[in-house]
């Protein structure tokens, strides 16, 4: 991130992009989605490089590797449910393991085809990573920044509190790594949550990107719907007349000349009546 992002130089624009893959996943047509996933694949195709691990060898990295993918998607999913579980009353339609599901869902265009497909497995996907990761000189600078962005002095105090929000939702094994002096729970925790309340009631109860997405998704169904009318209606009009219980008045209707032929022509229409039938 630090060395291939334009976080410093353009947050809104990185941001955005973040934005862009969400909105596009959760909501578009497949046809967009897979187009969308090609853009991102694009972009990490770019992105090599080298680090110092934990133990301060020198190691390459290239963001397409399924293994750092994994450890993206994971801190990506993770950080959104521990979020939503610690300043939302809303529970989440079909529980957290639905959540993680749909997110391993979503990756698989990206060629991430091993995410956690439960709570339990992401608990266990987290842990593998605990050896792997460090606090050096380019973490700090990564979280220098995002604690004191360059932002109008009015927008400041609202950041503060939901950066202390997000960082306070981190396993304490990783808090304890980074060390950083934290609010107190009893204020950011109900403090967090009135902004959010706040926020909802200012932006209102209308989505009108899930609107469309909803709109879309009614047209499909009912297209899919008409398809399968008319070609109900098609087989039934081909089969109308023709249709009979054995070879012989197979034969002797269809004037076949032979009883392979008409053997042959029973089976054909047998298929299509089967057809018929939900």
């Amino acid at each position: 991130m630090r060395n291939h992002s334009r976080y410093q130089n353009d947050p809104l624009g990185r941001l955005a992009g973040t934005i862009q893959w969400l909105t596009v996943t959760t909501f578009a047509s497949q046809e967009s989605i897979l187009r969308e996933a090609a853009r991102v694949r694009g972009m990490h195709g770019k992105v090599k490089g080298s680090y110092a691990d934990a133990q301060g060898q020198t190691k390459q990295y290239d963001a397409s590797d399924p293994h750092l993918l994994l450890w993206v998607h994971i801190a990506f999913m993770e950080s959104f449910l521990r979020c939503h579980q610690t300043y939302s009353s809303t529970p989440i339609p079909g529980g957290a393991d639905e959540y993680i599901r749909l997110w391993a869902k979503s990756v698989q265009p990206l060629g991430l085809n091993n995410a956690p497909q439960s709570e339990v497995e992401m608990e266990k996907a987290i842990a593998q990573f605990h050896e792997e990761l460090v606090v050096n000189a380019d973490t700090r600078d990564v979280l220098q920044w995002l604690h004191r962005p360059p932002l109008p002095a009015t927008a400041r105090l609202v950041y503060r509190l939901l950066y202390q929000a997000a960082y306070l939702t981190l396993p304490q094994r990783y808090q304890a790594m980074i060390a950083m002096k934290v609010w107190p729970r009893w204020i950011v925790v109900p403090g967090t949550r009135a902004l959010l309340r706040f926020l909802r009631i200012a932006i209102g109860p209308e989505n009108p990107i899930q609107d469309a997405a909803i709109e879309r998704i009614k047209r499909s169904e009912s297209n899919a719907r008409k398809k399968w009318r008319n070609q109900r209606r098609a087989h039934w009009h081909l089969l109308q007349g023709l249709w009979v219980p054995s070879r012989h008045r197979c034969r002797r209707r269809l004037r076949c000349g032979s009883s392979t032929r008409a053997r042959d022509a029973t089976e054909q229409l047998t298929q299509f009546w089967a057809a018929l039938r939900p």
